[in-house]
Parts: structure tokens; sequence; C-alpha cells
């Protein structure tokens, strides 16, 4: 019975042995395929700056660089090679064997070294990128020195926090599409892009270099003889703007004629003045947009003006400013989105540019940024913020002018309500948008190279295969959900609700395609966006533009505020209190159901109280129906120390013009001295 014992034990203390061997080699296939012996890192960046007001020199490398000169050399997009793929895992293993097997199948991917990090790419292209980026005016090198130290102050680590939200797969799988057919047939259209913004978009300050600090400025001379100096290091020229300088570092990573940037900032305008510019095409110096119906990606850069708000101190005390925020951005969204029914949507972005000093708040200067974040979020848009980026340089030091504008007069020492920040901020905004853009290719690379290497998988269980298709036709989408911003949207309803509205949105824009296709008709009988980009690019074009459609006029005229080089705030204006101008269109061949309206609200004496009235009136051409007539006061003034446009639609119902009849708009100047009238549109929808 002992002998018997003892030879169970001895078994036992064999099988734990036994374990004990396949449990060490278990844990080391473990090690083996999921860690990576930890390297010694030889070397380590330095402090970029002591200060985030001032640059400092680096006393060593902040990247190791190459031994040959060819690593700055090479190109961002690439011929396909086999060879040209790195392998992250050890040989011998099934697992490292299926991850060489993860090459993206899209072709622009197998031409793009998508293996590499971004920041990699980024810090081995550092000479062009800075050279990219300077201006094109820059012949005597006045702006090189500060773009060098800007460079290497803003690093790839900082840029990443600028890709606020990446877009969804589905647009940047189009967008690609469209860039991989240039590259292949250089006869195919490019990738048109429009920016749209306010004055920083255009690029007021983009062109000088402003004071790293304030100086102690104690009088007017003092400040007079500072601005000299300040303006010394100007150069002229738009192509100082971010959209300019993006589309140079475009052009060198893709090559001149893949993509088309159009700026189409206008100063003193928001989102607003978007949703009829793309609704209606009207499109000024930009044929090819109007030709193809509209850009294949939309930039909104309003966050600067977006962000105005009529009571600085009362921002935080309600949620009047989220609520706006949250309707002019989704309202932005949604337009765009409609904008082609006969094609695929826009990618949208939203670019934030914004470091203040719109509102006393730190709370309520974040309001309008989380309204996008939000939106973003939902709609599954792209969204950078260069502001972000380099938030704790401004906000722990006033008198930081680099990234962002003066916040304070240094002659009356009074809070400086400005958004215009000056040339490295607009190089800085470039290398963001460029940088978010460049991480988001090398993720969906990435990504849908993984998605290739599971296709095969074949999934037994039929519902949930089911369900999973149901899911890639969601991810896949060309429509949009229900709004956000509807109070009767929840979690209860939002699923039946989001089909509603695809099937809705399906049966709408297949009508609006096929009367596209079948009318070729004008979409505006009278439509004129008075901007340096709109449809009437001068005060002089105003008028000429209107002279076909007056039958009276007794004192308004195309006018212009003039700044930085270019025309800015053009309008149509009276001439004084009682001025009137009858704008008419008789027997019209197209249905009219929106009238559109973008009045300039600014503030001081001229503009307090003033007010003009609109006078409809709709003459029937068919004699048995009834005329129609309808009138409404625009103010001119608002209580902020700013000038922003205001848009204004007067949907028209079932008293909308139809063929045959006539229509006569009568503005007057009732109150005051001062309106702007910067476009008006008379639409079908």
């Amino acid at each position: 019975m002992a002998s018997a014992k003892l030879s169970r034990g001895k078994k036992w203390r064999w099988r734990l042995v036994v374990m004990a061997i396949l449990a060490s080699l278990a844990l080391s296939v473990v090690r083996r395929l999921f860690f990576q012996e930890r390297q010694t890192v030889q070397w380590l960046p330095p402090l970029a700056i002591e200060n985030p007001t001032y640059f400092s020199a680096f006393e060593e490398e902040r990247m190791p660089t190459s031994s040959s000169d060819e690593a700055c050399q090479t190109p961002l997009v690439e011929d396909t090679k086999e060879d040209s793929r790195s392998e992250l895992l050890v040989d011998g293993s099934d697992f490292a064997a299926a991850a060489r097997a993860r090459t993206s199948s899209h072709p622009f991917c197998q031409r793009f070294r998508y293996e590499q990090s971004a920041s990699a790419l980024w810090s081995s292209h550092r000479e062009a990128i800075m050279n990219k980026t300077n201006h094109a005016n820059d012949e005597d090198g006045r702006h090189r020195p500060w773009i060098e130290k800007l460079f290497d102050t803003v690093s790839p680590f900082l840029l990443q926090r600028g890709l606020r939200n990446p877009p969804n797969a589905a647009d940047t799988k189009r967008v690609l599409n469209i860039v991989e057919t240039k590259l292949a047939n250089s006869s195919a259209p490019p990738l048109y892009v429009a920016v749209f913004g306010g004055s920083v978009v255009e690029g007021t300050n983009c062109d000088f270099i402003p004071p790293a600090a304030l100086e102690l400025v104690t009088n007017r001379s003092l400040l007079r003889e500072r601005k000299r100096n300040m303006y010394d290091t100007v150069i002229k020229g738009r192509s100082c703007t971010w959209p300019n300088r993006l589309q140079a570092l475009v052009d060198y990573a893709l090559g001149e004629g893949v993509v088309k940037i159009y700026n189409l900032g206008v100063g003193g305008t928001n989102s607003q003045l978007a949703v009829p510019i793309v609704k209606y095409r009207l499109y000024s110096g930009a044929a090819d947009l109007v030709n193809i119906g509209g850009p294949d990606v939309v930039i909104n850069g309003y966050a600067v003006n977006d962000n105005a708000y009529f009571s600085s101190t009362a921002a935080t005390a309600t949620y009047t400013h989220f609520n706006a925020s949250l309707a002019r951005a989704e309202d932005f969204i949604r337009a765009v989105w409609k904008s082609r029914p006969c094609h695929d949507p826009p990618m949208v972005w939203f670019f934030d540019e914004h470091f203040g000093n719109y509102i006393e708040s730190l709370l309520g200067e974040d309001i309008q940024k989380d309204a996008v974040r939000l939106l973003a979020d939902y709609y599954e848009l792209g969204y950078v913020s260069s502001s972000f980026s380099v938030r704790s340089f401004f906000l722990s030091d006033p008198d930081e002018t680099l990234f962002s504008p003066d916040w304070e007069d240094p002659v009356k020492k009074s809070r400086i309500v400005d958004g215009h920040f000056g040339m490295p901020g607009h190089v800085h905004a470039s290398w963001t948008f460029a940088y978010a853009a460049l991480q988001t290719v090398l993720d969906y690379c990435a990504d849908h190279a993984f998605t290739d290497s599971i296709s095969t998988i074949r999934l037994q269980d039929g519902q949930f295969t089911s369900q999973l298709a149901d899911m890639q036709t969601l991810l896949d989408r060309t429509y949009l959900p229900p709004p956000l911003g509807q109070d009767t949207l929840s979690l209860v309803n939002i699923a039946k609700t989001w089909r509603a509205t695809q099937q809705q949105q399906y049966r709408s824009e297949k009508l609006l395609c096929e009367d596209e296709m079948n009318t070729q008709g004008t979409l505006c009988p009278l439509a004129f966006v008075a901007t340096p980009v709109g449809t009437t690019r001068q005060a002089r074009a105003v008028d000429d533009y209107l002279k076909p459609f007056v039958t009276v006029n007794t004192g308004w005229y195309g006018r212009n505020d003039i700044r930085n080089g270019w025309q800015n705030k053009i309008g149509l204006m009276p001439t004084g209190i009682g001025a009137s101008i009858i704008l008419s269109l008789e027997h019209v061949t197209t249905l009219i159901q929106m009238i559109s309206l973008q009045t300039l609200r600014s503030y001081g004496d001229p503009w307090e109280g003033s007010e003009a009235l609109f006078d409809l009136t709709i003459i029937r051409g068919n004699p048995n129906s009834t005329d129609f007539r309808d009138n409404f006061t625009i103010p001119a003034y608002h209580d902020a120390n700013m000038s922003v446009s205001y848009l204004y639609e007067h949907d028209l119902g079932k008293n909308r013009a139809v063929a045959g009849d006539s229509l006569t708009l009568n503005i007057t100047l009732v109150a005051g001295s001062a309106f702007k009238l910067i476009a008006l549109m008379m639409c079908s929808g």
C-alpha cells in the first residue's frame, strides 16, 4: 500500500514538472509574440523653450539625422516597390507572416510609405517644409530665420495635438481615390478644396512678423515708432495666408496640379455666409467649382468669427452661445453635404485657429470649440485646431504675440478684442493642418491594410453576418444622420429617426439630381455676394450686376473699405436716410422659394439705430391667383466692438413665386445713416 502511494506521488511530481515546462514555453511564446525588448534611448530632445514667449537655440539636435543627405530628399509619395515594406515582427512566426501580408490594396497607399510614423516623415523633410512654407516673395530671406526657429519649437509632438477628430474612413477613401486617379492620369481633374473663413483666412496681418514681446510703450509717438519697426518685416502678397502655404506643402508632397486649394476667405463673415454660397454654388473666379457641382473637400475656417458673441460677459450665463454655435456649425455641415445631389458629398473639415480674445471668460472662449467638437464626433468629420496645439504658450504669457494677436493696448493698457495674428501664426496653422492630413492618411492606409488582411474571414453566424453588413452600410454612408440640434432626438428614437432621415434624403437628392440634369437652369435668378471672392469682387461690379434689375434708385451704391492691399467688406450702401432702391424680376422662369440676405452689423454712432425696410411684392402671372406682399426690417447695429455679417433667410412658403410671376423688392433706409448689404440671393430653395 505504501509503495502504491509513493508511486502515485512520483507521478504527480512528474506531472508538475511537465506542467511547469509547458508553462515556461507558453510564457516564452507570449513574450516573443507580444513584447519587444526594451531598447536604450540614445538621445533625448532638449527643452524646446525655457519661456513660451521666446525661442531658444538648441544645444543639440532634436532628432537623430542620417549620415546621408538622401534621407531628406526622399519624396513622401513614391513608386510602388515590393521591398519597401518593413517587417515589425520576427521571422518564423505565423503572426509575423500575417503581418507581412497586411499590405493595403488601395493604390495610393501602395505609393505611400505608411509604415513610418507621421513624426518621422515630418522631421525627415524639415528643409523642404520650411522652404515651401516661406513667403513666395521673401527674396532677401527676412522671414526664413523665424520659420527655422518656429519649426524647431513646434515639434511633431505638439503638431499631433492639433488633430482633434479624424474624418471617417469613407470620406478619406473617396478623397484618396480622386488623388490616385490624378496621379495615375495627368488629364484627370484634381482634388478641389475650398477654404471658407473670415479675415484671418483672407490674410489680415499674415504678411508681417509681430513683436516677440510687447515693449513698454507709454505714448503714441513711441507706439508709431514701434509699428514702423514692426512693418519693416512686411512682405506683400496673398501667398502669406495659411491656405496658400498649405497649397505649397501639398504641391511638394503630391506634385503640382494634383490638389487645387481655393481661398474663399471674406473679412467680417461667418459660417452663415458660406451656407448660401455652397448651396447655390456662388463661386467667383472658380469656374471649376461651378462646373463640377462644388468642391470635393470643404474646410470651415470660421472659428474666429463664429466665436464672436454679442455680450462677452454673458457668454456663459445661459446656453444661448452654445446653442447658436451648434446651430451655425450644423447648418454649415448639412448645407455642404446636400450641395452635390448628383455626386458624392464633400469631405468636411473644421479648422480652429482662434486664440482669443473675444470673450473674457476662458470657459466662454471654449464654448464654440466644444460645439464644433461635439458635431465632429457625431458627423465623423475632421476637426483640426492649431490653437490647441500651442495653447499653453499663449495662455501662460499675456505678452505672447507669435501665435496669437495683441491682447492689450500698450498705451491705454486696456483689453483688445482682435483675432488677427501675424506670419508665424499662419505658418503654424498650415503646418498643423498638413500634419493632421498626413496622420489621417497614414492611419487610413494602416487600417485599410488590416481590413484587407481579414477580408477572407468567413462568419458562420448568419444573423451576425447580416447585422455586420448593415453596420458596414452605415460606415460607408453618403447620407446624413438626423440633426443633432433637434430637441426631439433621443436614444430611444435615434435609430428609427436615422433610417427615416436617410430615406428622406435619398428621395430628395434623387429629385434634385433629376431636376438638375433635366433643366440645367439657374438656381438663383438674382444673386450677388459682394466680397473679394464672391460673385461681385469690386464695388463697381455690384452696381454693374444690379443694373439690369434696378427700376428705381435714389441713393444705393456699391462701396468698399480697402485694407491690407485688397478690397474688404464690399457692399451695397445708402447715401442717407430715405434712400431707396427697387429691384425687379419680370416673369420669372424658375421657382423662387427663398430670399437670403447677408448684412453687416457694426458698432458706433453711424450704425446705432440704423435700420432698413425690405418690402416684397409678387404679382401673379396667373390671373386666378392672389398677389402677395410682405415686408420686414433689419437692424445695422449690434452690441459688440466688431463688424460681423449676419444671414437672414426669408422662406416664402406656399407664397413662393412660380414661373410667370413678377417680383419686386424695395429696400429703403428708414432710420440712421449706415447700412451695408453684403449679399442678396433670390433662389429656388
